[in-house]
């Protein structure tokens, strides 16, 4: 069956919702060493069309993402089918990868342009904090803080956000004692629910989250960095997409978001409350941790594409964006399908196949 993820450009993600849970306790120190990560090897291959196209058209601009390499995600290949020559560029801080084409007069006709990555990615195995300091002690922490405490246009960093999160971590001194205590709070008191379920929903809003208790993967994860930075935490959205577990092959119907915060001494450390919210058994694992089974394509909002769209910024970079005569088109239609690596192949095809189950470009 074909799936089109049709409502984002900057909109929304569709999950299910799971039990209330209680508050767990922080994981030791020395697990990471005892742990041996799992490591993801799949190809995920998206069809984008861009449709209707008007035959007015004389100029026509289309930036397509790609998913960022990282210490825990790997790309081993990506191939391209598209009429129009691309150009790829990452971002100059490395957390987003833009291809650009430009498109000529099609007198009406849809535009299909296929992507397909293979992906080696190695689970993110229980973070060591026994370094972790409480204040930056070098040039690129310090930076660091500096731009990841800023607010964007949905993660509100103001006195009602500072509010709340006070509340939330009152009496806890340390970066990773304050950072699991909003995690345990999301957890416990936001329910999931679909953007068709709540209206506002899916837009990634912090205080939206908050004040309804009530959100998709994106929100929860937008809602633990607006409440991070509004006590001085260092965080940041991440987005991409989940593999199903229990399959070798099939659709991809939902977006996923999740997120990082920053501990002094440490680094970067991942935080999944939508998977925390799910698996109550795996609470602890997903505050710093990661399953193997994702693809990341971007972090960050408020994106400025390369090259500049004509455009406002977008909330996510995730969908793909299009421009025609410098003005901002409709969303694309996007399928994705995954693959794993070893997988048996069908009938008359090959193991390496890089359009794991996607129809013809037509």
């Amino acid at each position: 069956m074909r799936s089109s993820i049709t409502r984002w450009a900057a909109t929304s993600l569709l999950l299910l919702g799971g039990p209330v849970l209680a508050a767990g306790p922080a994981k030791p120190a020395d697990t990471a060493a005892k742990i041996t990560p799992k490591v993801g090897k799949f190809t995920v291959s998206v069809r984008y069309e861009f449709n209707p196209i008007p035959k007015s058209l004389q100029l026509m601009d289309f930036w397509l993402p790609y998913p960022i390499e990282d210490p825990h995600q790997k790309i081993v290949q990506r191939v391209t089918s598209s009429p129009y020559s691309l150009e790829i560029k990452p971002s100059d801080d490395k957390l987003a990868v833009v291809g650009y084409m430009k498109g000529a007069p099609r007198g009406g006709l849809p535009l299909q342009v296929r992507v397909t990555i293979r992906v080696e990615r190695t689970e993110d195995v229980e973070t060591d904090f026994s370094k972790a300091t409480e204040k930056p002690t070098t040039d690129e922490e310090k930076q660091i803080h500096e731009k990841w405490v800023k607010p964007d246009t949905l993660i509100q960093v103001d006195k009602e956000m500072k509010s709340i999160a006070s509340k939330i971590v009152s009496g806890r001194k340390k970066t990773l004692d304050r950072a699991r205590a909003i995690y345990d709070h999301l957890v416990s008191n936001v329910g999931i629910v679909t953007p068709y379920e709540l209206q506002g929903a899916g837009y990634g809003n912090a205080k939206f989250t908050m004040t309804q208790l009530k959100g998709d993967d994106m929100d929860m994860a937008s809602a633990f960095v607006g409440l991070c930075r509004s006590i001085g935490i260092p965080a940041v959205t991440v987005i991409g997409v989940k593999v199903p577990t229990g399959l070798n092959e099939g659709e991809i119907n939902n977006f996923h978001g999740w997120a990082e915060f920053y501990v002094d001494g440490v680094g970067w450390v991942p935080v999944d409350p939508a998977e925390g919210r799910r698996n109550v058994q795996r609470r602890s694992y997903y505050f710093g941790s990661l399953d193997e089974r994702r693809m990341a394509v971007s972090k960050g909002r408020d994106i400025t594409l390369i090259p500049p769209q004509q455009g406002p910024k977008l909330n996510f970079w995730i969908k793909g964006y299009w421009e025609g005569d410098q003005k901002p088109m409709n969303d694309p239609i996007v399928d994705i399908y995954f693959q794993d690596e070893d997988a048996p192949a069908k009938p008359g095809t090959a193991v390496s196949s890089l359009q794991p189950g996607m129809p013809p470009l037509h």
